[in-house]
């Protein structure tokens, strides 16, 4: 139901928070763990209404293994029936395919999959598609609704392989969910009006992580970031790229502190070199350009100006 998912994505946000912080104890951490366990034990289903239900006395099956496993077995809505595909020899590779002919256009809002522990095994994962003519097939939407919409927890694939699973409201995104990208990023975070919006972590297919608030699908606000390469921010962002105060380190260790614009060093920072070198002054689009002091290891310094 949407009241005891909210209930789970509330402790998920609670545990990032507590994960979020440096300083977090073992005791905070045990704690958020224990609320996300008890929140998802809580999760309950939306009652059934029967009158929505189709009338499967007309539907035939293709993909089933023997003539005994009707297709009245796969609608029945009983845990104590089950059906079976081929699962032996030749035909022991997944996936396996079950074709449903519904005879008739409907309109399908919800579907509802059991997967029953049997001797030979139960559905670990499934897509679920649907067909006008048999040949063109549409990814569907699995999960809660509402009104005819998308409401509380639910699982929407597309087309082109994207993924989404989590929450729902008025057929929209909202609240905590993840999205996989057809590049292989994923989006762990929370959503409203269909964009990132609130605390989420992008983890890319190319090594780079962030970690942040984001507003209408761009960092906006306090985050972190890292590369492939070792390399890391922690500071501002603005319109989706690095503007305010932050830290900036490098693949080889060095170190800048200080004003960020555009995504480029702009105003007064400090910059560390890993050979001892220090210089603290202006920046110009990542270049030391204005008044500023260099100091080196051997004790000798320069203080004035310094242009590109």
């Amino acid at each position: 139901t949407t009241e005891t998912f909210e209930k789970l994505a509330a402790a998920l946000s609670e545990g990032l928070a507590v994960l979020a912080k440096e300083d977090a104890t073992n005791d905070e951490v045990t704690e958020a763990i224990k609320a996300i366990q008890t929140a998802y034990k809580g999760l309950k289903e939306i009652p059934l209404d029967e009158s929505t239900l189709l009338d499967n006395s007309g539907f035939t099956a293709e993909g089933l293994y023997s003539e005994s496993n009707t297709v009245d077995r796969i609608f029945d809505e009983n845990m104590d029936t089950f059906y079976e595909t081929p699962y032996y020899g030749n035909d022991a590779s997944l996936p396996k395919d079950v074709v449903v002919d519904l005879h008739g256009t409907y309109q399908i809002n919800y579907v509802k999959l059991f997967s029953s522990n049997i001797l030979n095994g139960g559905i670990t994962n499934f897509d679920i598609s649907l067909s006008m003519d048999g040949e063109a097939w549409d990814k569907v939407y699995t999960g809660e609704i509402l009104n005819g919409q998308r409401h509380g927890k639910g699982t929407q694939i597309w087309n082109d392989g994207a993924k989404y699973e989590g929450s729902w409201k008025n057929d929209q995104t909202s609240g905590f969910g993840v999205f996989y990208h057809i590049d292989g990023d994923v989006y762990k975070g929370y959503w409203e009006h269909d964009q990132a919006n609130g605390e989420g972590v992008y983890i890319g297919s190319d090594g780079r992580r962030f970690e942040g608030n984001w507003v209408n699908n761009v960092k906006e606000g306090f985050g972190q970031e890292q590369w492939k390469d070792g390399s890391s921010y922690k500071g501002q962002f603005h319109n989706d790229k690095k503007e305010g105060y932050g830290v900036y380190v490098s693949a080889n260790g060095n170190k800048y502190i200080g004003t960020w614009k555009e995504d480029k060093l702009n105003g007064k920072g400090t910059y560390y070199y890993v050979d001892g070198r220090e210089y603290c002054g202006d920046f110009k689009d990542n270049v030391m350009q204005g008044k500023g002091k260099m100091k080196w290891m051997d004790g000798k310094e320069y203080i004035g100006e310094f242009k590109d």
